[in-house]
């Protein structure tokens, strides 16, 4: 029987991945092995590109 240390799935809440991770969920749990599920999210889809402006940067540092 294989033998794992350690089960990273990633997750983007899709179809595929939900079956993905249910199928880890059950390779960790017959294996009595720690599963961690992952979902990275691309920033320039999140807003989080927007950098702060040098006005804002410089108001807000300590002087």
């Amino acid at each position: 029987m294989k033998t794992y240390r350690h089960i990273l799935v990633g997750i983007d809440f899709s179809p595929a991945s939900r079956a993905a991770l249910r199928t880890a969920v059950r390779i960790a749990s017959s294996h009595d092995t720690p599963l961690t599920a992952v979902h990275v999210m691309d920033p320039t889809l999140a807003g989080a590109s927007r950098r702060p402006t040098t006005s804002a940067m410089s108001s807000s540092s300590p002087t």
